[in-house]
């Protein structure tokens, strides 16, 4: 009998150890940046991006491949605008800090936020600012995946719309501390997709809808990107060649 006490418990300090050394979701969404930062050398990427103002909507979807260690990226974005019935495409160089456009045929220094541009190839700064809000993360795993969430209405992460602002060059009128004061939270979502295996992020997706008042007008905004990732590690040299036949092999593969 004492033996077979001596097992039990032996059984129960074993399972509450267990309990204490599971990861918490910001300890699995930290380690998805340490991987994209140490560990991941390339990738493939897509991204859906719509900003509505007002009910009207400015769209970008993007398809592009990216190495890291140095620096070089090629992506091609399409933009939808209600004004122009067929989108607008256009063809991003990146080399370091350098970023480059085709128009016309001819390689231009586009009008771009260079950061804005990298966030796409890079989301680690986007994802630092959640970082700030970590005790609101929620966790679900799949059979692939930890679902790293955050659902929050809370006045005390504005902060997070602000940051996000920044880059917003479609919203008219100068944004200033009265503009910031004037922000009303309907919900801030995030979403992260780390391999279970890998710790790899596949997949990292952000909506902000709040309403703001401008010197011009009140704006309803509703903001969302959507980006995934795959080929960690297995992108070839020739990007421009590599992103061009990605698409036609996934749709061969979905038929």
């Amino acid at each position: 009998m004492n033996k077979f006490f001596g097992y039990f418990l032996l059984f129960i300090v074993l399972l509450l150890a267990g309990c204490g050394t599971e990861l918490q979701p910001d300890e699995i969404y930290n380690q998805a940046k340490e991987n994209l930062q140490q560990e991941t050398d390339s990738v493939y990427f897509t991204s859906s991006q719509a900003l509505t103002v007002n009910e009207e909507t400015v769209s970008f979807d993007t398809n592009g491949a990216v190495r890291y260690e140095p620096m070089e990226g090629y992506m091609v974005t399409q933009m939808n605008l209600i004004d122009f019935q067929e989108a607008l495409e256009f063809h991003f160089y990146i080399d370091g800090e350098n970023i480059s456009m085709v128009d016309g045929g001819e390689r231009i220094i586009p009008d771009a936020d260079i950061d804005e541009v990298m966030s796409v190839f890079n989301p680690i700064e986007h994802m630092n600012e959640f970082n700030e809000v970590e005790e609101a993360m929620l966790m679900k795993e799949t059979d692939e995946h930890y679902e790293v969430s955050i659902r929050t209405d809370n006045e005390a992460h504005i902060h997070l719309i602000e940051h996000r602002m920044e880059g917003w060059e479609s919203i008219d009128g100068e944004v200033d501390d009265d503009t910031f004061d004037s922000i009303d939270i309907e919900r801030i979502d995030m979403l992260a997709w780390i391999n279970k295996e890998t710790y790899q992020l596949d997949g990292f997706s952000t909506r902000y809808r709040f309403n703001i008042e401008t010197g011009a007008q009140p704006l309803q905004i509703d903001e969302r990107q959507d980006i995934f990732y795959s080929y960690h590690n297995n992108v070839p040299e020739d990007l421009e060649s590599f992103v061009q036949q990605v698409p036609d092999e996934e749709i061969e593969e979905d038929l």
